[in-house]
Parts: C-alpha cells; structure tokens; sequence
C-alpha cells in the first residue's frame, strides 16, 4: 500500500496499476473507492502534520496554526501538491488529535486479530 502521490509517475506510465483508493482522486478516474467497491473502512492514510510539545503557550499555538492553515489553504500549495499526486486538506488540531487516536485503536485491533499484539 503506497500513496498516489508517491505512485504517480508510475500509474501513468503503465509500469504499475493501481486498485483501489480511499478517496477520488481527478488524475485516476478508473482507480475505484473502498466505498464504491462495498467496504465500510477506508485503507489507512498517508497523513503530515505540524506537532508541538505541550504545554505551549496559548498564543504560540494559535500563531502557528493560523499560519498553517493559511499555508495548506493557499491555492500555490494545493496546486503544487496536486502535482506530486498528494491531495491535501485542513484539519483543525483537534481534528488531527481525534484522526491520531481513531487511526491508533484501528491499527491495535487490527494488530490484536491478526495476532501481532496481545
């Protein structure tokens, strides 16, 4: 399982195909979604983000996640992005906390039934 973005060059040029998708994306019409395919879970995503340590003070955090978000938000950003076969979005920390966390209890029961962790 690799990202479209890493494939790309790739997928176009014939040398590899790719299967299936979490999400729709404009270059690879023909690649089919989970979901369009009848699976209730989506493969697991290639994410980036910005962390800091805690305890940071109130108003360095809400510096840097203006920052961000206009930065990820800027048209300059999303086209390059788009470029390299990586389709990018917002979250809030709050958000990224939440995806962290459903992604980590995933990944545990995953592990736990195919017996990789007690």
């Amino acid at each position: 399982m690799l990202s479209l973005g890493a494939l790309s060059a790739h997928i176009k040029s014939g040398a590899f195909r790719g299967l299936v998708a979490s999400s729709r994306f404009p270059e690879f019409v023909d690649i089919p979604t989970m979901r369009e395919l009848g699976y209730e879970e989506e493969l697991f995503g290639i994410w980036f983000s910005f962390l800091a340590p805690a305890g940071i003070p109130e108003d360095a955090r809400k510096a840097l996640v203006g920052a961000i978000e206009q930065a990820v938000k800027a048209p300059a950003i999303t086209a390059r992005l788009a470029s390299l076969g990586i389709l990018q979005s917002y979250a809030t920390p709050e958000q990224t906390a939440a995806e962290i966390r459903a992604e980590l209890k995933r990944v545990g029961e995953i592990a736990r039934k195919t017996g990789l962790a007690k």
